[in-house]
């Protein structure tokens, strides 16, 4: 059975490389990885029967929104939250993650608690932390809207220092550079207010005229959708903005791993491509880093992987081949089946998401595979699986583009679950 190196446990323990200012005092910079002189540097493992194996391993989960408190309805009252049922969702995952040999790390995308937490919420954290600590491997836990409504970032920097409140990357395994987004580091939720909320209100005022300003008892009253059309609803209080700083940073992060032919994943509590969720769920300036993930990527972003709307979702940059996948909430999993995590699998010419419970899984070629046979990937959307199989010879497919069929079609149908569960789920966050 393989296991994780001694070494990379070593590395990885370090702590990560390269971060945002705010974090260059508190962290230990990384030894990194060796490089080789020429070529990509993605590497596979050998298995014990010899064949390679995928180079990069990881778990990831989002949105458990844990509180110590009976089910409760989401802010439109339409649809129940089993926040217990949650952390047993929770519980699970770290069990199954802390049986796999192979994992580098785990991932959270951020709201391991939930904002009716406010009266007690060092005990819902410290009742996570217990889960976590559980873990082998290191945690990467993102910041998301919720722990801010319960706690000040500074707080949250001094009382639960494990917690990941500033955008930052890491060496992840060979080959592999895995990028953090502070999704809020403009926000208007964070508690206790200041400047920097002040800043997210003038800027969200130009484009959504509602009371932005309502005392926080009366916001679950107050509907901040109301005039905004398409795109524009992203304009809500619960989202948050990139700023500029973080934007340079995240340009110099994407040369870096073009320079290094480093394969990219970012990690971010608020999606990025409308395809994969709802435009009050999107990002404020989520053009903004899409723009520099095509225009200083070309190609190297792999994956990147949300949150925030709880029924998930999937798209496919047309530009890049980049994936795009929202995890759905714990908070709604099947009660004959509390699970809603995955591994993720970074091979040479895909990645392989295996769900479980309310987590599809999916094969994901990676974006060099979409650039090759980029026309042929826009003709297989518009076919049907069985007729593209039977067509094969038509159109002079290989076994190979058969496979990116197959591929494809998964694509449609776990999409389509997708749609199915987002009947039963409101686009409230």
């Amino acid at each position: 059975m393989w296991r994780l190196p001694r070494s990379k446990l070593a590395i990885a323990s370090a702590g990560v490389s390269k971060s945002c200012p705010a974090l260059a005092g508190r962290r230990r910079a990384s030894g990194g990885f060796p490089l080789r002189a020429g070529g990509p540097r993605i590497r596979s493992r050998t298995l014990r029967n010899g064949l390679r194996g995928p180079s990069l391993c990881f778990g990831a989960i989002s949105d458990v929104q844990y509180a110590c408190m009976e089910d409760s309805y989401n802010f439109d009252q339409t649809v129940v939250r089993r926040h217990r049922n949650a952390l047993q969702c929770f519980r699970t995952a770290i069990t199954e993650w802390s049986e796999e040999p192979r994992l580098d790390f785990v991932a959270d995308l951020g709201d391991e608690i939930d904002q009716n937490s406010s009266k007690s919420p060092h005990s819902a954290l410290a009742t996570l932390q217990k889960e976590w600590a559980r873990l082998l491997v290191p945690s990467h836990r993102l910041l998301g809207n919720h722990e801010l409504q319960c706690f000040a970032r500074s707080e949250l920097e001094q009382l639960f220092p494990s917690l990941d409140v500033h955008y930052h990357s890491f060496p992840a395994a060979p080959g592999w550079r895995v990028i953090q987004l502070d999704a809020f580091d403009l926000n208007m939720i964070e508690r206790g207010g200041g400047p920097g909320v002040e800043e997210a209100i003038s800027f969200l005022s130009q484009y959504n005229h509602n009371d932005l300003r309502a005392p926080r008892n009366r916001r679950r009253l107050t509907d901040y959708r109301r005039g905004l059309e398409g795109l524009q609803q992203r304009f809500v209080p619960m989202g948050g903005a990139v700023r500029e700083e973080q934007l340079a940073w995240l340009r110099g992060e994407m040369l870096a791993a073009k320079a290094a032919s480093e394969r990219v994943i970012v990690l971010t509590h608020v999606p990025l491509l409308p395809a994969a969720t709802v435009p009050e769920a999107l990002l404020w300036n989520h053009d903004e880093v899409l723009d520099i993930l095509r225009r200083e990527g070309q190609g190297t972003v792999a994956l990147v992987l949300a949150g925030h709307y709880h029924a998930g979702g999937y798209g496919v940059d047309e530009e890049t081949g980049t994936h795009h996948v929202t995890l759905p909430s714990p908070l709604h999993a099947d009660l004959e089946d509390l699970r809603a995590h995955c591994l993720i699998e970074g091979w040479e010419d895909r990645l392989e998401i295996s769900g479980a419970g309310l987590v599809p899984s999916r094969s994901l070629l990676l974006p060099q595979l979409h650039r090759d046979r980029h026309v042929l990937m826009r003709r297989i959307r518009t076919l049907d699986l069985a007729s593209a199989i039977r067509k094969g010879s038509q159109e002079s497919a290989s076994a190979t583009d058969i496979g990116c069929m197959r591929s494809d079609a998964s694509y449609r149908t776990s999409q389509m679950k997708s749609l199915e569960f987002a009947e039963h789920v409101p686009r409230a966050i």
